[in-house]
């Protein structure tokens, strides 16, 4: 849906001023009817929204750059249930060019009661070669528990031959009931000619012994060429796992190099909005380069495209 106010002199308003005429608040009402008596999770997307309230619970942060990894899981009894929405329009994450409207989208579905698999949260890193191998040997998955009881990660298995796959955890990984985060694990290459990744997340209810599994996730590697842009992974201080985009130089950069010698590093600083693996930041410079992208669900939400690395002199 989008917001919008035609009758508004925003051109006007601008020039005395400045941006700062651009920012609005406002309110929405509506409501989420769920059939039937028995009550029942529902997952909420809020697209664009800063905050909402369901019923009068109040839920700050909605998913207001429009990510979609993390929406909220809220339990629903049959009948009529009030949503309000605070619309806010802001320059700095929705541009300062033309008429300042705000364009969300509000979804609402019945959760599965499951463990579900964030769609697009897969991080792996490239294959380069011939011969392939793994630049890096890190992965990721976002998970979200869509039940009403906690769940325990407790393995994940690849569906072929192609890969070994260990999670990087010597207990069980928990997931609060509504909560959406990122598990690590380890990957090993059996056979470098495949380049594509499928397996399933092992979990247990809690209090349970029975072992269920995900849906099957299926990702292909991105395989690369030795002087391309290279996805390399590695484990971020807080335990998730980021990744960076190394830029190798040009065979001529190197050419009256020899072993040993010291070569220089750049660290170029990314900035919102594109990710980093992108072809538009990835070859976008001639220069050999190490640029890092932030990746984080933490407990439900995607915290945005951050900076890792300082822009430092080569060693």
């Amino acid at each position: 849906m989008v917001v919008r106010f035609p009758d508004v002199d925003w051109e006007g308003l601008q020039k005395v001023y400045g941006w700062a005429a651009l920012q609005w608040q406002g309110w929405m009402r509506g409501e989420i009817f769920v059939h039937g008596d028995e009550g029942r999770m529902v997952v909420l997307w809020t697209e664009k929204v800063l905050e909402f309230w369901v019923d009068g619970v109040n839920y700050f942060g909605g998913d207001f750059y429009g990510f979609r990894r993390a929406p909220v899981v809220v339990w629903l009894e049959g009948g009529e249930h009030r949503v309000d929405v605070r619309v806010v329009r802001d320059v700095r994450a929705m541009g300062g060019m033309g008429e300042p409207n705000v364009q969300m989208m509000l979804e609402a579905k019945v959760s599965k009661g499951a463990l579900e698999v964030v769609e697009g949260s897969v991080v792996v890193p490239d294959m380069a070669g011939p011969p392939r191998w793994l630049v890096s040997s890190l992965g990721s998955v976002g998970l979200r528990n869509e039940g009403a009881e906690w769940v325990n990660v407790v393995g994940i298995e690849s569906v072929n031959d192609a890969f070994d796959l260990h999670m990087r955890y010597a207990t069980p990984v928990k997931v609060a009931p509504g909560q959406s985060r990122p598990v690590a694990f380890d990957i090993a290459v059996s056979d470098a000619s495949s380049i594509e990744l499928a397996f399933r997340v092992l979990y247990k209810i809690d209090r349970s012994e029975k072992i269920d599994k995900t849906t099957l996730v299926q990702h292909g590697f991105h395989p690369r060429q030795p002087r391309e842009p290279q996805k390399i992974t590695y484990l971020h201080p807080g335990g998730i796992v980021s990744y960076g985009i190394l830029r190798p130089p040009s065979e001529k950069a190197v050419i009256h190099t020899q072993a040993g010698d010291s070569i220089p590093v750049i660290l170029a600083l990314h900035g919102a909005g594109v990710e980093t693996d992108s072809d538009m930041t990835a070859g976008d410079s001639q220069t050999w380069r190490l640029q890092s992208q932030r990746y984080h669900l933490g407990s439900r939400q995607h915290s945005g495209k951050g900076q890792e690395l300082m822009l430092t002199d080569g060693l």
